[in-house]
């Protein structure tokens, strides 16, 4: 069974380190992501503005790094 990540200091300790502010065209995110993850692509993030996970289509968005 697997627990789910609901807080920000549970996701860093998950590996989801990195920083970014990910936007589209109607909305604006901030999420934490695994070291290598591959912003082009489908991937899982925790959204630090919501306290959940949520995946994402990169290509569908922008990318500014922050922390």
């Amino acid at each position: 069974m697997t627990t789910a990540i609901t807080t920000e200091n549970g996701a860093r300790m998950a590996g989801y380190t990195k920083g970014f502010i990910a936007e589209s065209l109607h909305h604006s995110v901030h999420i934490l992501v695994q070291p290598d993850t591959d912003l082009d692509d489908s991937f899982k993030a925790y959204d630090a503005d919501n306290c959940e996970m949520i995946r994402i289509n990169g290509w569908n968005w922008s990318f500014e790094r922050c922390e």
